[in-house]
């Protein structure tokens, strides 16, 4: 199984939390939506640490690693990010 590391907006985790709490070290970020995923066949599996999410990719492939990014938006700027916490 390959898996890639996602976190996901939920109650309580919006993306400006996640941005400067989980991905203060990332100057760049890119989104999707949930169900854009489900419906292209994805599945994500909840961990026990919200809001990270693994997502099952179907197969260990650099195709399938490229389909995967197709599914997200532009790159964007975090404006979030610090150099050390």
């Amino acid at each position: 199984m390959i898996a890639i590391s996602v976190d996901v907006a939920i109650e309580g985790w919006s993306i400006e939390r996640i941005l400067r709490e989980r991905m203060w070290s990332r100057s760049r970020y890119a989104t999707t939506t949930v169900g854009q995923l489900r419906s292209a066949g994805y599945e994500l599996v909840a961990t026990s640490s919200a809001p990270h999410y693994s997502l099952i990719l179907p197969e260990p492939s650099e195709a399938a690693a490229a389909s995967f990014l197709e599914h997200f938006g532009p790159t964007l700027i975090n404006d979030f990010k610090q150099r050390k916490r």
